[in-house]
């Protein structure tokens, strides 16, 4: 028999701790009627049980700390300013469920548990779920930065924050020239705090701008540095990187995106699926295929985070200075119109009656997000709060979490002091990649001189010289058929390789699930087949759908007809 691995905080009600991986350590030490448990690291050097909570968001790293007081029967979760470590709370007859783990979660909670569809809605136009939303209704994610007390006699909640970005952004009066020197010297202590008593570091070196800025300081800081890459073969992200590690005389390995790839795609599909806990749907299979390759010591640096130094580049809402004039509800609407197209075509994969349950949920998710944030921000701090809470805090947490399960994991970008220093510099001064160019300029001028594998051009080189390699490369792939441009995602090849082939893949799916619109889909097979990139990376999508609602535990055995709309949460619900 099993030994239980709950942890159970006690008044006249509970608090109960899933932990079936046993990730939350007890760090002795403090009151004696106070008990810290500590999920995940930080890189500072304070005991858990000392922290003083408001000190606890200047921490680098990624983690989850509880501290139990059992005199005054509260139980206090603090998490780290991002949310990068997984928390999930769920509450269930009059017993409040904690989690770092949201399938254990979800297991315990199934008898209660019914699909959200306004997750899932936000999930097919934005690849996470807005807000705190996950796939269960009655699940909710912890957010990053603050501080949840529980009262163990009632279960009341009382919430505070610790970390407030918008009072940052909204003072944002810096000019860049006037804190740059102070944001590489940050950045450098950043890396050296990760890096600190550790004799193997790993970068997964790009070809772009960000990684080499990371192996930049590494170098520059006298650190033992190995890299990485991956990529489509005959891609500028492979032969770049493998370039910038032989100038940099440092050891390089390459793993290539080729037919053994796509031979592993099923199966890293569903390593991927299993990482992500539901909270995105983008894709990490080349992360996944790479990080079966890399060493499982020391600790692997990441580029996350970088974005937000040249936000006219930040995933999904990037600010550009049209973008930037726009106010109220326009700017929502704005937003919309980038991701409406997406949503369309992949909610039209499915049945109708999914089609119905969705609606237009996610628009009406993203507009309110949007006004919420405009209250206190203009536009250009408003799209940094959602690149940081909705793209940092989901997509950027489920690679983390899939790379500390293999290996440490740090962000030197998102180092605590450095963060709050680029948030206060004027937007105007970091749409373009300026932080990158003067901190190259410092640490390698090797790195800084060799091109963008995003561009083809040396870094920071002008908006006409970007568009003449453009123009060419496109010319050039006519007369000659090239993959210089390709650096992930081309799911069009792959599916075609893949051992099964995408059309019997998605009939099996939807011989499982009775979910898929399959005249709609077959046409998005016949165009992948075609090459045509769109359409493979739906077909992605809607694997990576089938593969979580197949795995989850709100699956039932029977199928959704026409008979069965999707009415009755008993029924087989999707996820």
């Amino acid at each position: 028999m099993t030994a239980s691995t709950d942890l159970t905080f006690s008044g006249q009600r509970q608090a109960v701790l899933i932990d079936p991986n046993r990730t939350f350590a007890f760090h002795p030490g403090g009151a004696p009627h106070v008990h810290t448990y500590l999920a995940g690291s930080f890189a500072d050097a304070d005991s858990p049980a000392a922290l003083a909570i408001e000190a606890i968001p200047q921490l680098f790293g990624q983690f989850a700390l509880l501290r139990h007081d059992t005199a005054a029967r509260t139980l206090t979760i603090v998490t780290d300013r991002f949310g990068l470590y997984p928390l999930y709370l769920a509450c269930e007859r009059d017993v409040i469920y904690l989690s770092g783990d949201f399938h254990a979660l979800a297991r315990r909670c199934q008898g209660s548990a019914s699909p959200d569809q306004g997750a899932m809605s936000d999930i097919l136009a934005l690849n996470v779920p807005l807000d705190r939303r996950t796939t269960s209704s009655c699940i909710s994610t912890v957010a990053g930065g603050i501080a949840m007390t529980v009262d163990l006699d009632t279960l009341q909640i009382s919430s505070r924050t610790l970390w407030d970005p918008v009072r940052l952004l909204a003072n944002a009066d810096l000019a860049f020239d006037n804190v740059k020197d102070e944001l590489v010297d940050l950045f450098l202590e950043g890396v050296e705090m990760a890096t600190r008593g550790i004799d193997s570091v790993s970068v997964t070196l790009s070809g772009g701008a960000d990684s080499r800025c990371l192996l930049a300081a590494c170098q520059f800081l006298g650190k033992s540095v190995r890299t990485y890459s991956t990529g489509v073969p005959g891609s500028r992200a492979l032969s770049y990187a493998k370039g910038m590690a032989k100038a940099c005389e440092v050891p390089h390995a390459e793993y290539p995106l080729n037919e053994e790839f796509a031979a592993n795609l099923p199966f890293l599909m569903a390593q991927a699926s299993e990482a992500m806990h539901g909270m995105s749907f983008s894709s990490e299979v080349e992360a996944m295929w790479l990080r079966q390759h890399v060493k499982p010591d020391g600790i692997m640096l990441h580029g996350a985070f970088g974005e937000l130094y040249k936000i006219g580049e930040m995933h999904q809402y990037p600010c550009d200075s049209s973008l930037s004039r726009i106010e109220g509800k326009s700017l929502a609407e704005q937003l919309w119109k980038r991701f409406e197209p997406t949503y369309a075509e992949r909610k039209q994969c499915f049945v109708e009656p999914y089609q119905q349950l969705l609606g237009e949920q996610a628009r009406i998710h993203l507009t309110d997000k949007v006004a919420r944030h405009q209250r206190e921000l203009d536009t250009a701090g408003t799209l940094q709060m959602l690149y940081i809470e909705e793209f940092l805090g989901k997509v950027s947490k489920s690679s983390a979490q899939m790379w500390r399960q293999h290996i440490g994991v740090a962000f030197p970008f998102g180092y605590p002091p450095l963060v709050d220093l680029i948030l206060r510099v004027r937007p105007e001064e970091k749409r373009d990649n300026r932080f990158v160019i003067h901190l190259l300029k410092r640490t390698s001028k090797i790195l800084g001189s060799y091109p963008d594998a995003n561009t083809g051009v040396r870094i920071g080189a002008s908006r006409i010289h970007r568009e003449l390699m453009h123009v060419f490369d496109y010319a050039s792939k006519r007369l000659v058929r090239h993959r210089r441009r390709f650096d992930h995602q081309d799911f069009a090849s792959w599916l075609s390789q893949a051992p099964a082939g995408p059309a019997r893949m998605f009939d099996g799916f939807h011989e499982e699930t009775g979910a898929f619109n399959m005249p709609h889909v077959q046409g998005l097979i016949r165009r992948c087949d075609a090459g045509d990139g769109t359409a493979g990376r739906t077909l992605s999508f809607l694997w990576a759908w089938y593969l979580w609602n197949n795995g989850n535990v709100y699956s039932r055995s029977s199928q959704v007809t026409n008979e069965h709309p999707w009415q009755d949460s008993e029924a087989f619900a999707f996820a």
